[in-house]
């Protein structure tokens, strides 16, 4: 690969130092193939599968430049956006599998569909992402709040501290137990014959 121009060398003492030519005309196509099959796009768009409250996603800031052709250094982290509403521990989660997968840190902010919806009223964060590259992530198996009719207005409430409260009810509390003590009752009956189905 050195001999095909693909790769550069130097030797310093006893080892041998290889890097990839980014002069060879070969670079950018062989960049790009690596990127899109073993790269952050890929390893992203398993690790964010499944993730509940995830509306869409999206790669910005330098790897999304070099995605682009934006010259530049290699990134040394990817940086990634998540529209909609999911849970903080789960992002985490995902960041530190692709994290493992990429070898470099991955940094997952996450902002509200509304936010996102919105551009003139979403911030200088987010104008400025908007006004970058940015590379959009298929998130297979995602699930997005179902839910529309209120939706607005119950986020709302919840990001200013003001959900509803319910008046508990005494009677449907006793009910639910005395069902509670009736299902007790049967799973003691059965447990010697049928341990699994108790």
């Amino acid at each position: 690969m050195v001999a095909a121009g693909l790769l550069a060398k130097e030797h310093v003492g006893r080892a041998r130092r290889v890097w990839p030519n980014q002069q060879s005309p070969l670079y950018q196509p062989l960049a790009q193939l690596v990127a899109l099959t073993y790269g952050p796009k890929p390893v992203l768009e398993r690790a964010l599968g499944g993730a509940v409250g995830v509306d869409r996603a999206f790669i910005y800031g330098s790897w999304a430049a070099r995605y682009h052709g934006e010259v530049g250094d290699a990134p040394k982290d990817v940086d990634v956006l998540v529209v909609g509403k999911p849970d903080p521990d789960e992002l985490f989660s995902v960041a530190e599998v692709a994290r493992r997968s990429l070898r470099r840190e991955v940094n997952i902010r996450s902002v509200r569909s509304a936010a996102w919806d919105a551009p003139t009223e979403a911030g200088a964060f987010l104008a400025h992402i908007r006004s970058r590259p940015l590379v959009e992530l298929t998130v297979e198996g995602a699930h997005p709040m179902t839910w529309q009719k209120g939706r607005d207005t119950v986020l709302a409430l919840v990001d200013h501290g003001e959900p509803e409260s319910i008046t508990p009810s005494r009677d449907q509390a006793e009910a639910m137990l005395a069902d509670a003590r009736r299902h007790l009752q049967s799973a003691k009956a059965i447990a010697p014959i049928d341990p699994q189905g108790a």
